[in-house]
């Protein structure tokens, strides 16, 4: 699964494998970031759950969205709510957005 390809990226901090698995918008709203917006960007991907369960996609001829759900170190659950979309025949991150909350 694409998500799970990029997921693992963002855990490892490669900046490469992010932008290869993100929209063309995203990559290019990255790139004109200075280098420490960057960096600040990339820490924020890293701090994830590291262990997640992804709900089945909802495709659309528009792209596909995916329901999250995992737990942060400080056992508050973090839930994510992703779109992805086709380029270039490949499903890509649009948007990539998380919650966390208290249970």
């Amino acid at each position: 699964m694409a998500y799970a390809e990029y997921y693992k990226a963002c855990l490892a901090g490669d900046v490469a494998k992010i932008l290869a698995a993100v929209a063309q918008e995203n990559r290019r709203e990255f790139e004109a970031f200075s280098k420490d917006r960057q960096a600040m960007v990339v820490a924020l991907l890293r701090d994830r759950p590291a262990s997640i369960r992804i709900a089945a996609p909802v495709v659309s001829a528009a792209g596909a969205s995916l329901s999250i759900e995992g737990r942060v170190p400080a056992g508050q659950k973090a839930t994510g709510s992703i779109t992805m979309v086709t380029e270039e025949g490949k499903w890509k991150v649009s948007r990539d957005r998380w919650t966390m909350s208290q249970e």
